[in-house]
């Protein structure tokens, strides 16, 4: 028996160290995309309607944050986007203690939109981009999609496909440094 304890233990610090290695090849894969889509992109703020749209769609206390300089989320999504399926639960959980909105992109009307958020039980605000064309005057033509913007709708973080909502706290906080 004594000789079991050994080999098993051994298999459990084999098994460890590769989850470390793997996990820490896949942040640095994260970490090179997420530098890459910072430098491919050209936008560096959010057109002034654009901005007072997102404004305009916030609560009154998430407003007053924002005006106070905490920035927001905007999360491009869609119903149709089967990776949004697995993003929107995280974007969701930062709502209560972040600011957050949502873009549906072609995802149709108002009201279909306001249905699957509420059968989803996601509560975080939307703004309905039935065209797609708020998406596409903010460069976003893939979803899901996060920008992390400032009160004057500057970009201060951009990024696309799947994401975790420690990361995107992460990034969040990160943007309130940088302000």
């Amino acid at each position: 028996m004594p000789e079991i304890a050994p080999l098993r233990r051994h298999r459990v610090v084999k098994i460890s160290a590769k989850f470390l290695i793997y996990s820490l090849l896949f942040g640095a894969i994260i970490l090179v995309m997420d530098v890459f889509q910072q430098w491919r992109r050209d936008s560096p703020a959010l057109t002034k309607p654009d901005l007072e749209a997102i404004i305009q769609h916030l609560s009154a206390e998430d407003q007053q944050a924002f005006a106070s300089g905490e920035p927001a989320l905007v999360y491009f999504w869609a119903t149709w986007c089967g990776v949004c399926r697995i993003t929107s639960p995280a974007v969701a959980s930062l709502d209560d203690s972040r600011i957050v909105i949502g873009v549906s992109m072609q995802s149709g009307k108002d009201r279909d939109v306001f249905q699957w958020l509420e059968r989803h039980e996601y509560s975080f605000t939307n703004l309905n981009d039935p065209l797609g064309l708020f998406s596409q005057r903010n460069q976003v033509d893939v979803t899901p999609s996060y920008l992390i913007i400032n009160n004057h709708g500057d970009i201060l973080w951009f990024a696309r496909g799947p994401a975790v909502a420690p990361m995107l706290e992460a990034r969040i906080q990160l943007a309130s440094l940088r302000q």
